[in-house]
């Protein structure tokens, strides 16, 4: 786009869409903030008058299961998009409190990727991503919960079968006392739904007593 040398310095709107799409909500054009500055009479763009950071890329750290859970070993899937919504190719690292290395991660299609983590009680984890300039950016990994279930599912090692492993720290009751307890400890589950498209296509019942289970 040739910019007039009329046009004063200040922040734009570019908008661009086509007739079609002037029938749906603004919401669907393509809309960016631009800067135009004046430099003895020849008009610059922001990103060419300065040399600019880098934006950061949005990064979304998402486990499996939805959630990290103390002791418990999961596997964290995540997403990297740059401003325009597409996806980029990152690499990094995680540190926890004590900035020590506990994963490393590269994205392997599309800017998606995922690694395996086992979260230790009362540790924050970071995510350090590299950026194209050579700098490294921190991102906030999801707060690990003390208590909870995890899943990990794996549809690879056999092309018939979709196999589901659920681990959990709940405290459940003590196996060994004696009452209502013991009964209550044998007699607990947890019902693991699978579905598609809102229709459930199978559940199964999963038992407390059991630390780990497959389904």
């Amino acid at each position: 786009m040739t910019l007039p040398d009329s046009i004063p310095t200040g922040t734009y709107q570019l908008r661009a869409y086509t007739n079609f799409m002037r029938n749906e909500p603004e919401a669907y054009f393509f809309i960016k903030t631009l800067t135009v500055l004046q430099s003895d009479g020849t008009i610059q763009s922001s990103s060419r008058a300065q040399k600019l950071a880098p934006l950061r890329p949005d990064v979304q750290f998402l486990p499996e299961g939805g959630q990290l859970v103390e002791g418990l070993d999961g596997r964290v899937a995540f997403k990297a998009v740059n401003s325009s919504g597409r996806s980029v190719g990152e690499s990094g690292f995680v540190l926890n409190t004590q900035k020590d290395t506990v994963a490393g991660f590269f994205s392997m299609h599309n800017g998606m990727g995922h690694f395996a983590i086992k979260p230790e009680a009362g540790q924050t984890y970071t995510a350090f991503v590299r950026l194209g300039d050579g700098t490294v950016a921190p991102y906030p990994m999801p707060a690990v919960q003390p208590q909870g279930v995890v899943m990990q599912v794996d549809n690879l090692t056999n092309k018939d079968n979709i196999r589901v492993y659920v681990r959990h720290n709940k405290p459940v009751g003590d196996p060994a006392a004696a009452g209502p307890s013991a009964a209550g400890f044998s007699t607990a589950t947890m019902t693991l739904v699978a579905h598609t498209r809102g229709m459930a296509v199978q559940m199964a019942k999963v038992p407390l007593n059991k630390k780990s289970s497959v389904v």
